[in-house]
């Protein structure tokens, strides 16, 4: 594996590697940098082609360009988009019109930041699609494509714009979307299931507010990373096909790219449902005022066939799976100590009226735990936070593995 840096900003630079990655030879860029300004690094690859130079300088224009604009205060996350300026020429192709930001499900051969983004170019009316129907669904069609699972990170140098047949999605017609990438839609064994986080509750409550209450609505979702397939829709399918994860013995667990809510006033007992490459759960009156509410409010809900999973906390490895295993960290052995870490927090949340807080702890291999809070270190003195957590004992490691906690009202 080769590789090359460049600096764009000050503190903030682009390593390019010619490597191996999902059976080809890729010249792939990440960032470095960006995490400093509140930024999740960014990733971009692409096949090797002859006639290359080290390195291939369109992806440093684009990510020269981004940079800047993250540095006056602009900021990209997970399922987001930005579209260009018609006759721009992004990645030396007219018909970039865009891009979508997904998260990075890793570079063979190169240690990658968490939680970073891989950019995927959008040509011609993807982006359109991408703005009206949600990032997954059109990431789904790309693995399928690719048969790459559960999506491709690189991008084809050759690849045409989708063309798809003429027809109409459930998702047309007017029906009010929300992007929320990190809300997560799956059936199994016959029950449907939404996982939202605690902390998009505020994004769907807001968009909430601006659809009325006898309106159909449709959670535009990711990918669930815990899925064991993903449904794949194209118009003019009866059904969706089913793209089956690596080594999956039966794929029982799909992830679906929306979940529809719509309500009707002659149904007593509501009713969950796949539909296209998403779910739809048909509600009575009472049982759609209910589900607002809740999710308004970030609780959880539950029917015959359907749950909301909804969660006031969340803990975040920071490490990738081959490294826990090797710093011999088991996440059952460390439930009683992160249940006490998030009770620490909930009290400090009622005590001060906080909404929310976040705390990043280390575990090392004495035992012993390490507290580094985002917030100003006056904040950790002041609550005394920061000692009450490093006082838990924490279960031996081989290797320090760094933990994000986040806790919220």
């Amino acid at each position: 594996m080769k590789n090359w840096t460049v600096e764009l900003l000050p503190g903030v630079v682009v390593h390019a590697y010619l490597h191996q990655h999902q059976q080809h030879t890729c010249w792939s860029y990440l960032t470095e940098g960006l995490r400093a300004l509140d930024q999740s690094e960014l990733a971009f690859c692409w096949p090797f082609e002859d006639g290359d130079v080290p390195v291939p300088p369109r992806p440093l224009e684009f990510f020269d360009t981004v940079c800047r604009a993250v540095a006056q205060g602009r900021r990209v996350g997970p399922g987001d988009v930005t579209g260009f300026a018609k006759g721009s020429e992004v990645f030396g192709r007219k018909d970039v019109t865009g891009v979508l930001y997904v998260p990075c499900p890793g570079l063979e051969e190169i240690a990658v930041p968490p939680e970073t983004l891989s950019v995927i170019p959008l040509l011609g009316k993807e982006l359109e699609r991408v703005r009206d129907e949600g990032g997954a669904r059109f990431m789904a069609r790309q693995a399928l494509r690719t048969q790459t699972y559960p999506y491709p990170n690189w991008f084809d140098r050759q690849r045409k714009s989708e063309r798809l047949k003429k027809g109409e999605s459930v998702l047309g017609g007017g029906v009010p979307v929300i992007h929320s990438w990190l809300t997560h839609a799956w059936s199994q064994e016959g029950r449907l299931t939404l996982r939202i986080p605690y902390y998009e509750r505020d994004l769907i409550a807001r968009a909430l507010e601006n659809i009325p209450v006898d309106r159909p609505f449709a959670l535009l979702t990711g990918i669930a990373p815990e899925a064991e397939g993903i449904l794949v829709w194209r118009p003019g399918q009866r059904q969706a096909a089913v793209l089956a994860a690596p080594g999956a013995p039966a794929a029982e667990r799909l992830s679906g790219n929306f979940f529809l809510f719509a309500t009707n006033p002659e149904v007593e007992v509501s009713l969950g449902e796949g539909l296209e490459d998403g779910f739809r759960l048909i509600l009575s009156l009472a049982d759609h005022r209910a589900l607002r509410r809740t999710l308004c409010r970030g609780e959880a809900f539950e029917l015959d066939h359907f749950t909301l999973e909804s969660s006031n906390h969340q803990v975040m490895l920071l490490h990738d799976e081959a490294y826990l295993e090797q710093a011999g960290f088991q996440i059952e052995k460390s439930t009683e100590l992160l249940q006490q870490i998030l009770g620490l927090m909930q009290a400090t949340l009622q005590r001060d009226e906080l909404r929310g807080l976040a705390v990043r702890v280390q575990l090392d291999a004495h035992g012993q735990v390490a507290v580094m809070f985002p917030e100003a270190l006056e904040f950790a003195s002041k609550n005394q936070l920061g000692l009450a957590v490093m006082a838990l004992p924490a279960p031996p490691l081989r290797l320090p593995v760094q933990l994000e906690l986040h806790c919220q009202l």
